[in-house]
């Protein structure tokens, strides 16, 4: 089992810089280029939404980011210190209307096996086999 955690400030630098660093740290574990990319897919889009939705941008508030990996499983939980997100709306967006909003959560739930979201946490966990 792997477990790795990592606290920053919510920007995009920081995101970027984190999620980097994790892909070429599980690369060295995971010998798949396609789950690999699922991964920094789920990650930075959830990471993304805790900036934008659960921080509302603010620089001073935090991520959280854990990823944890069994013989069977990828988890992937990601939770900011905002109130700016309303839990339950996720799978309410289609992309037949061309929105922006809800386009995240709805990736992340078509590449992750199963999502959860508790307060202001979101896990997903993805299948490695």
């Amino acid at each position: 089992m792997y477990k790795f955690v990592r606290l920053f400030s919510s920007t995009y630098e920081n995101s970027k810089k984190n999620v980097n660093n994790l892909i070429s740290i599980l690369g060295k574990i995971i010998d798949n280029d396609d789950l690999l990319y699922d991964v920094r897919l789920v990650t930075s889009e959830l990471i993304a939404n805790g900036i934008e939705h659960g921080n509302c941008m603010d620089s001073n508030c935090t991520i959280y980011l854990e990823i944890e990996l069994d013989e069977h499983y990828i988890y992937i939980r990601v939770e900011d210190e905002g109130d700016c997100f309303e839990g339950g709306e996720f799978g309410l967006y289609s992309p037949d209307d061309c929105e922006c909003r809800g386009r995240g959560l709805f990736i992340v739930g078509n590449i992750a096996d199963q999502v959860n979201i508790v307060g202001k946490m979101v896990e997903a966990k993805i299948a490695i086999g």
